[in-house]
């Protein structure tokens, strides 16, 4: 009977055409996205009858009695921040997912064990 534990133990496809598949997704909904972005990116924010234009979530500081809105090196920084706490959470996610997936494989197997072995077609012996 065949051996179905665990996506790591056989060839791997699974493993292997994810990031093919993670790539196609990431074509495939690119230009929508670029095209949303480029629409809602930037803002004019005033402050004090000062007005910048500035991506939307860019705040406008005082800075030494100047209004200016936060230093590009700042806000890239905590863009950077947020962005490798959510990597980071869907690393974790998936290391959660890879450990279901084989704890189910190791379930089925142990399901196909108690199985009662499949009879045999007419004509044709019994492998031993």
């Amino acid at each position: 009977m065949k051996s179905t534990s665990g996506f790591r133990k056989k060839d791997g496809f699974l493993i292997k055409k994810l990031p093919a598949v993670f790539l196609l997704f990431s074509v495939l909904l690119l230009p929508a996205y670029a095209q949303t972005e480029k629409e809602d990116s930037f803002v004019i924010k005033g402050k004090d009858g000062l007005y910048f234009k500035v991506p939307s979530d860019m705040p406008i500081i005082e800075r030494g009695g100047t209004i200016l809105p936060q230093p590009t090196d700042e806000y890239l920084i905590e863009k950077i921040k947020d962005l490798t706490g959510r990597v980071d959470g869907l690393g974790t996610k998936l290391d959660e997912l890879i450990r279901k997936m084989d704890l189910l494989a190791e379930e089925l197997e142990r399901f196909e064990e108690q199985l009662p072995p499949e009879p045999a077609e007419k004509g044709k012996k019994e492998s031993p």
